[in-house]
């Protein structure tokens, strides 16, 4: 899931022509609004994954950051079509909270397991 990176790095050239031939934006676009928005959403992920550990269990928010990851990715599909700023919140911001999420989860639980063996030490 990290890769997004690496996927809009190659996928950029293409969205970026695309729009100027389909949707016909006026203004110039820059393809970094899309990796500076996932930055921010893995931020926030990682911010409300702790809160939503204690609420509904690392199940759930796992589950949960991947349904996000993954409605990002479809709704993606469909907001191309409107503008370039829409495909950056879906597929930047989105995929961002996501990952952030999971992420957040994963360093959750690893301080969780640490905490274990401080008591065997």
């Amino acid at each position: 899931m990290c890769s997004v990176y690496n996927l809009w790095g190659n996928l950029s050239v293409y969205v970026i022509s695309y729009l100027y031939i389909r949707v016909n934006e006026d203004d110039e676009l820059n393809a970094s609004w899309v990796t500076a928005l996932n930055s921010s959403g893995g931020g926030i992920g990682m911010l409300i994954c702790h809160k939503l550990t204690q609420i509904f269990g690392m199940r759930a928010v796992m589950i949960y950051g991947n349904l996000v990851f993954c409605i990002s990715v479809v709704s993606s599909y469909f907001t191309i079509n409107y503008s370039y700023m829409a495909l950056a919140f879906t597929f930047g911001m989105g995929t961002g909270i996501g990952y952030g999420t999971i992420h957040g989860l994963l360093s959750y639980g690893q301080s969780v397991m640490l905490s274990w063996q401080q008591g065997f030490s």
